[in-house]
């Protein structure tokens, strides 16, 4: 399951194209229950790509989850049911581990590049964190956690 694939789903169960720039209702709710699906329940991405992938920013999928998701259960039904559909049927492909997997290396890839991408100082502090043998990871972490209250 890619974000495209699910925009898809929505577009054809939908009858519209969510990555419209339209204010309409049935726009609205419809991005909503995409975002949700993509980010809740399918764990595409992160929420700055979902949004990307739709012509949005994070903050607007976080306004719509927050703020139109909640009225869609009890006032608008006739979208849950569809919702509900979706879920069900593209569900059992989405539990596939590697899915998964992939999409949780897509979250960390992007935001490695929106966090740390022009500071080699970071870059290098994570790279030695990310090479220290297991059995030596939480001696790590209480110094260095002591070290961090120290500052």
């Amino acid at each position: 399951m890619s974000l495209e694939n699910l925009i898809e789903i929505f577009n054809n169960r939908f009858n519209i194209d969510i990555r419209d720039n339209s204010r309409k209702l049935e726009y609205v709710i419809s991005r909503a229950l995409f975002y949700d699906a993509a980010y809740n329940k399918f764990k595409l991405g992160s929420l700055e790509m979902i949004g990307r992938s739709v012509n949005r920013n994070h903050s607007s999928l976080v306004h719509s989850l927050k703020n139109v998701l909640p009225h869609v259960k009890t006032h608008y039904k006739d979208y849950q049911v569809k919702y509900d559909n979706i879920i069900l049927n593209v569900g059992e492909e989405s539990k596939d581990p590697y899915t998964i997997i992939e999409g949780l290396r897509n979250e960390i890839s992007e935001l490695k590049k929106s966090i740390f991408d022009d500071d080699e100082e970071v870059n290098s502090l994570i790279s030695s964190i990310v090479s220290l043998h297991k059995d030596k990871f939480q001696i790590f972490k209480l110094r260095a956690d002591a070290i961090l209250k120290m500052i």
